[in-house]
């Protein structure tokens, strides 16, 4: 057998050794975890991979949305969102593997597939991430301000006034661009500019895609 078809095998075995090495070395209470594998309730675990696939489905289709505006400006047909499935499932599987720098191949497997800029699929992952922050920031704050429980910590209650008038602020700002993006992109450019102005020009430039 040659080097080069040797090469896999060597690393394949040498990565299960070091694997072993570890669980022999680890003082992994298997036992323990016989006893919580038997205790499992499938039903639970079923609907919980329904759950993680389903939101990959609805990002997919999400994505397709976000995409709408830069396909239209570009003179292209829109894009199926069951054509970015695959996508976000080894873009969030690179994400898991990799931590946040793997955050960057889920925008660069699209545009390589639908043929944009890397750097407009960036965007896309900004208003996903502007999205999910007021989501997250939304039912914070209802809880903050409705749960019996939590009234009684004032400084924390408290505390929900504030993320709910950041996440209005930022609702104002996302529906801003919506309706008139060139106009705020030329305000927040100007400010920006003020300061630097090749950062102004950037962060105008942002605001458009």
């Amino acid at each position: 057998m040659s080097l080069k078809r040797a090469l896999p095998w060597v690393l394949f075995l040498a990565i299960a050794g070091f694997i072993g090495w570890k669980l022999h070395t680890s003082q992994f209470d298997w036992a323990g975890f016989a006893r919580a594998l038997r205790a499992i309730d499938l039903r639970l675990i079923a609907l919980a991979i329904l759950t993680i696939y389903s939101n990959n489905l609805l990002r997919a289709m999400r994505w397709a949305v976000f995409l709408r505006p830069a396909l239209k400006q570009a003179g292209k047909s829109r894009i199926p969102w069951w054509n970015l499935v695959g996508s976000n499932f080894i873009g969030f599987t690179g994400l898991a593997i990799f931590g946040r720098i793997g955050e960057l191949i889920r925008p660069l497997l699209v545009a390589r597939r639908t043929g944009q800029s890397f750097a407009s699929q960036v965007a896309v992952v900004t208003v996903e991430r502007v999205f999910d922050l007021g989501a997250f920031a939304l039912i914070f704050s209802v809880n903050l301000l409705l749960s019996p429980q939590l009234q009684t910590l004032p400084y924390l209650h408290k505390a929900g006034y504030v993320i709910a008038s950041l996440t209005l602020t930022l609702l104002i700002f996302v529906a801003a661009v919506r309706l008139a993006g060139a106009f705020v992109g030329s305000i927040v450019g100007t400010l920006v500019g003020l300061v630097s102005k090749a950062a102004g020009a950037t962060v105008k430039e942002k605001i458009l895609h």
